[in-house]
């Protein structure tokens, strides 16, 4: 293993100061060619909204669109695969929900547990889209996932 004196070292800090800086430059021209481009190529005028406006959207967005109600309770059956890694190992959880509530999920992955997921997966059945609900119905996990804890798989739901 060679050795650095003052003098390689210093011009390695250099080296690495110069590639620095010639990224930041290729970000702000990617940047640039990217803004440049979509000028050009999407069609339409700008909106611009008054502080006003703008407060009446973000009041919208928080009153009506932000809800749970809006997002999952009034929407139709779908599925979902979410698939993590994790330090204890790879977990990945399938799952139907219909207006909101889990009716039908599966969980699978390459970890350790001292019980099988039929237990974890029926308590989580008819369990409502909600981080909270979610967690709760988790509880006691450690026994199905060894090294997991309730809020990381919670995760996997992506509320």
């Amino acid at each position: 293993v060679g050795q650095l004196n003052e003098g390689s070292a210093r011009k390695h800090q250099l080296e690495i100061y110069q590639l620095q800086n010639d990224l930041a430059k290729a970000q702000k021209a990617l940047v640039a060619a990217t803004d440049s481009y979509l000028e050009k190529s999407v069609d339409g005028d700008v909106t611009e909204f008054s502080p006003e406006q703008i407060k009446g959207i973000e009041k919208l967005k928080r009153e009506k669109y932000g809800t749970w109600e809006w997002n999952y309770g009034k929407s139709k059956t779908y599925e979902k695969t979410v698939k993590r890694r994790f330090p204890f190992g790879s977990v990945e959880v399938s799952y139907t929900s219909e207006h909101g509530v889990i009716t039908d999920i599966k969980i699978s992955g390459d970890y350790f547990g001292a019980a099988p997921t039929s237990a974890l997966e029926s308590s989580l059945t008819g369990t409502k889209l909600l981080r909270g609900d979610i967690v709760k119905a988790l509880n006691g996990i450690e026994s199905y996932i060894h090294g997991a804890d309730s809020k990381q798989i919670a995760e996997l739901f992506e509320i």
